[in-house]
């Protein structure tokens, strides 16, 4: 999963990782951390309160996760001062998933039941 936290300076984006759909997080790392832009600079308005938009995105193909969300620019390798612009960042990475045992279990089930259906005709 990925997620923003704010503490009133800072803006933090977060991956985090479960085993068991959500019910706990085994690991939560903070990718990237930025000091936002004051509203007018970010938005050129003073009443706008979407100052990121939607613009959080993240998808996975087997083991690894690929992603995208808005953060603060910076000056980059060509040259450009983007330091005053809201870029978009894009990130990857790999996680092993383990197989939930509950697929598992109604696999069993759904054999066992078509077994039983069988032998009763």
């Amino acid at each position: 999963m990925m997620y923003d936290t704010y503490d009133g300076d800072q803006v933090n984006v977060h991956i985090a990782t479960s085993t068991d759909f959500g019910a706990s997080i085994s690991s939560d790392v903070i990718a990237y951390s930025f000091a936002p832009l004051a509203l007018l600079a970010a938005t050129g308005s003073s009443t706008s309160n979407r100052e990121f938009g939607d613009y959080q995105y993240l998808t996975s193909t087997g083991d690894t996760f690929y992603g995208a969300f808005a953060g603060l620019g910076d000056v980059n390798a060509g040259g450009i001062n983007t330091t005053a612009l809201i870029d978009p960042y894009f990130i990857s990475g790999s996680e092993t998933v383990p197989e939930p045992s509950t697929l598992l279990l109604i696999l069993g089930a759904l054999l066992s039941f078509g077994f039983f259906r069988h032998r009763m005709h």
